[in-house]
């Protein structure tokens, strides 16, 4: 499965990574998670230092891209 990172940067500004990439908004994350493989689903691991929307918008945007097997992880 894909794994994307819900996490502050240096501002404290909530982003979304995966892999290497860093992501500012939900329709950025959308788009480049679509076109990944679908079968595996997709963890979205959200940080207790970000706003509950930030989380939200991560699994939004799963839903977007078309992953039907999210799973929410909170991170310690």
């Amino acid at each position: 499965p894909q794994i994307i990172s819900v996490e502050p940067d240096d501002t404290g500004a909530a982003v979304f990574r995966l892999g290497q990439r860093t992501l500012a908004d939900r329709a950025s994350l959308a788009a480049v998670i679509k076109d990944l493989p679908k079968e595996g689903g997709i963890f979205v691991k959200v940080s207790g230092r970000v706003a509950v929307e930030a989380g939200a918008a991560a699994l939004q945007a799963c839903k977007d891209a078309g992953f039907t097997r999210i799973t929410y992880v909170p991170a310690n």
